[in-house]
């Protein structure tokens, strides 16, 4: 992800109120649906950073890299962790010349 989703509030909402479409039920596409504990933007972004620099995720920070980028990205360890996904979002597998 990009740093801006863990410093900048203003990545989470449509101040412009550019045109994003719309969804299936037809509403408008417009700011990002913050989860229920979220007061705003401002108080989700300022979480998130707590959250990051927390003691638990400096831990734990290496299982992530290894579903990530290390030995549980794909085969048997990446099943196991349940880290698997559509095939077609895997990197070479779609022609896309």
């Amino acid at each position: 992800l990009i740093p801006e989703f863990y410093s900048c509030p203003e990545i989470l909402q449509n101040v412009n109120k550019f045109n994003l479409g719309s969804r299936q039920d037809g509403r408008d596409l417009g700011d990002v649906k913050l989860p229920p504990w979220a007061s705003d933007a401002h108080h989700f972004i300022a979480m998130q950073q707590r959250a990051l620099e927390s003691e638990y995720v400096s831990n734990n920070l290496h299982l992530w890299i290894d579903l990530i980028f290390g030995s549980k990205q794909r085969g048997r360890k990446a099943v196991d962790a349940n880290n698997v996904f559509f095939y077609m979002t895997y990197e070479g597998q779609v022609d896309v010349d």
